[in-house]
């Protein structure tokens, strides 16, 4: 985006350091596209009436990491009777940044429903999580947010999102704690099902 190239440009010229000048050459071009690609769903989300049907059109792109992916199972819809068993994907690795500080949010996602319509390709569950993490958030609205839209995409009410994250704005300022990790959940399983759940997983700094 030029607006964006235009910030980044102003930036470099307030912190590049001219003693070695010729290492900051395309570093404007680069936040920029870094930014673009960070800031993907905040962008395209403009442009729609809500998240859904964002998250509808950026499933149409096809990325360079779909394409290595292309055996992975499909991301069409299948039919099927309700299911007592729970799909459970993680942990996905996504990257933000806070609404607050606009500082990474480096993070790992498990989610998961159970089938009562239809099951989605495995990379769709994957490629949600990590196309909603691309913008300016907080955890739990990200948490919550993705809650709905597995809710919406898999046409089933019985959703779990577990996300566990390390951010950045208090590694790298204000208190300096680089060992504290935030765990947020969203879920409508019974307590007993989702205790059992949370005993598979293994939390392991992102």
């Amino acid at each position: 985006m030029k607006e964006f190239l235009s910030i980044a440009k102003q930036l470099v010229d307030l912190t590049k350091n001219d003693s070695f000048a010729n290492h900051f050459t395309e570093s404007a071009e680069r936040i920029s596209k870094y930014w673009t690609e960070i800031m993907q769903f905040a962008i395209n989300r403009k442009n729609f009436d809500s998240d859904v049907d964002c998250i509808k059109h950026l499933l149409t792109i096809k990325t360079f990491e779909d394409r290595i992916n292309e055996l992975d199972f499909e991301d069409e819809d299948i039919s099927i009777n309700k299911s007592k068993n729970l799909l459970f994907v993680g942990p996905i690795k996504v990257y933000s940044v806070c609404a607050h500080h606009y500082a990474p949010i480096i993070g790992n996602v498990w989610c998961g429903y159970k089938p009562q319509n239809k099951i989605i390709g495995l990379s769709k569950l994957s490629r949600i999580a990590k196309l909603y993490a691309r913008q300016p958030i907080v955890q739990e609205l990200y948490t919550e947010g993705l809650f709905d839209l597995l809710k919406y995409f898999t046409e089933s009410d019985r959703i779990v999102v577990i996300t566990y994250m390390r951010h950045l704005c208090m590694e790298s300022r204000g208190i300096n704690d680089t060992n504290s990790i935030t765990t947020y959940y969203k879920h409508n399983l019974d307590d007993a099902e989702f205790q059992a759940l949370l005993s598979t997983i293994k939390f392991e700094k992102p």
